[in-house]
């Protein structure tokens, strides 16, 4: 049997260690993110973190496009 959890990314580490001690419990890592793909989001991640001031909220975007559409 295949059972398919989600939960929040900060209580990943948490979960998984007490899943890993249950002793009939097989986990296999479904990473399917090729690597040049994770080089451009640790690229877009560093410049976040060296001008973090710089991003434009979403929902500006989202406004803005909506006054385009009109």
């Amino acid at each position: 049997m295949t059972i398919t959890l989600s939960f929040p990314d900060t209580k990943a580490d948490f979960i998984l260690e007490l899943i890993k001690n249950l002793k009939f419990v097989n986990i296999e890592k479904d990473d399917n993110i090729p690597d040049w793909h994770k080089a451009i989001l640790d690229q877009r991640i560093a410049e976040y973190e060296k001008n973090p001031t710089d991003l434009i909220d979403r929902e500006d975007v989202q406004n803005e496009n909506k006054k385009i559409l009109l």
